[in-house]
């Protein structure tokens, strides 16, 4: 027997053509204690597996106490929704988590498809929910929980953070290991989260509403146990530290890199801000790439001073340049994320930050710009609040967010050629630095990054924007 589903839901049209998928550490973190506990678990990945929708249904053939749902903001929305509606004919509750969930729980709870929210971190309350369900017991205890309750919406109290370094590994054993590696120019890795939040307060970030600022971490030492332990487990050769900011605390992150770099394996960082790379000293980088480090993510976000402040990222252009040429000398690959279409950007401003893209690209050879991205407000953030002011009108309902992606631009403000040329810096800037080429398996956009990609450096380089046929032709793809 089964007793409880949990679901991740495909994760819109770019991620289809990448050439691995990481990890579902999102659900597999919250069955942690369940499975702990004895409960059966089964999760149904619709990322990768073709057959999803017959599996599902044969897991509620059995009647599990509930189906769990993933889902952060934007196209997975719609396939959770998919996935809930299958869970609605076989009559099992559904309870949705994850970041979008969390920061509008009521808004989620209006879907007739969705019957609670576990709000925030869901190791323990899933767990207290499992519990009440399996024994009868009343909802109105469980901290981070929202349901229903005679046609009526309830929210109990949020649940305090809690001790990462009281939970268990996650329970690898419910999926398939060898199914889950992202691949980065060469490198195999495999997903790990050894720490949450983010104490600084950029105003795009979900940080804000879902941490509170709050950063919370493994030990060095549990951290290096963890690693060892998959390295050891699943013959893994690099891994992906999915932290929102690895460095926060210096002296931890070098005993675990001091610990990686026994093991002899490849790592990368999903979260390393520039004020804390420009703080290193030279034995620090050196520690960084004798340690097997692969590559760094950070957010540079703008060259324009005025948004950089409007996004209270704390760092100035000037900084910026400052700590990527600094960084040129760190033989690691450096992955920059920009972000463009901000409320009362100018088309000047945004013209400052592609010439800027071209500046830290010729400075520092081991940069890479993973991409232009559009502004995107999501609930739960100042940029939120910000773009409210300037008539962004938030979806109305769970179904209106599914369309709501950084793929296009999702603004009011600024005419419709400027929305165009945002679309189109964006798209033109993933086939900068040949990702796409070394980050998919589909031989055909292999060749179209080929082809188009001398193109859109050009375009971008000397921001001709005009007639963007590609992007009609994008569009015939899901873009």
């Amino acid at each position: 027997m089964t007793d409880i589903v949990m679901a991740m839901p495909n994760d819109g049209t770019l991620a289809r053509f990448r050439a691995g998928r990481p990890l579902p550490l999102s659900v597999l973190c919250a069955s942690s204690l369940i499975d702990k506990e004895g409960y059966k678990v089964k999760i149904i990945d619709q990322r990768i597996d073709k057959d999803w929708e017959r599996n599902l249904r044969r897991e509620l053939t059995k009647k599990p106490l509930l189906l769990g749902v993933s889902s952060m903001t934007g196209a997975q929305i719609g396939y959770g929704l998919q996935i809930s509606k299958i869970a609605k004919e076989f009559d099992i509750h559904t309870v949705w988590g994850g970041v979008h969930p969390s920061l509008i729980p009521e808004q989620v709870l209006e879907n007739n498809l969705v019957d609670m929210v576990v709000k925030g971190e869901g190791e323990i309350t899933l767990l207290e929910l499992v519990n009440a369900l399996e024994k009868g017991k009343k909802l109105d205890g469980i901290k981070g929980l929202w349901y229903k309750k005679n046609g009526k919406i309830k929210s109990n109290p949020d649940r305090e953070f809690f001790d990462m370094n009281k939970l268990p590994q996650p329970p690898y054993h419910l999926v398939n290991v060898d199914d889950y590696f992202d691949y980065f120019f060469g490198h195999k890795l495999l997903s790990i989260q050894t720490s949450k939040g983010c104490p600084y307060q950029c105003a795009f970030c979900y940080n804000l509403d879902f941490n509170h600022r709050k950063w919370r971490a493994l030990t060095a030492e549990n951290t290096v146990e963890r690693i060892q332990y998959v390295v050891d487990k699943f013959k893994v050769k690099g891994v992906w530290l999915r932290d929102d900011n690895f460095f926060i605390n210096f002296d931890r992150a070098r005993k675990i890199l001091e610990g990686v770099k026994k093991m002899d394996i490849s790592w990368g960082s999903s979260g390393a801000r520039v004020d804390a790379m420009a703080r290193m000293d030279a034995d620090y980088f050196r520690l960084i790439e004798n340690s097997g480090c692969k590559f760094l993510f950070m957010g540079y976000e703008s060259g324009c001073d005025r948004i950089l402040n409007l996004m209270s990222k704390g760092i100035t252009a000037q900084q910026i340049l400052n700590t990527n040429k600094k960084l040129k000398d760190l033989d690691v690959i450096q992955r920059a994320s920009f972000i463009i279409g901000y409320p009362t950007e100018t088309p000047e401003e945004t013209r400052q930050t592609v010439d800027f893209v071209f500046k830290v690209l010729n400075d520092n050879p081991h940069l890479i710009v993973t991409a232009l991205l559009n502004a995107t407000p999501y609930p739960g953030t100042e940029l939120f609040e910000l773009a409210k002011q300037h008539g962004f009108q938030p979806p109305k309902s769970l179904e209106e967010w599914n369309d709501f992606k950084f793929e296009v631009s999702n603004i009011p403000w600024g005419d419709e050629k400027h929305k165009k040329q945002l679309r189109l810096l964006m798209f033109a800037s993933y086939f900068l630095n040949k990702k796409v080429e070394e980050q998919t398996n589909n031989p055909l956009l292999k060749v179209v990054s080929k082809i188009y990609a001398p193109i859109a450096e050009y375009r971008l380089r000397n921001y001709k924007l005009g007639i963007p046929l590609e992007l009609s032709i994008a569009s015939l793809f899901g873009f």
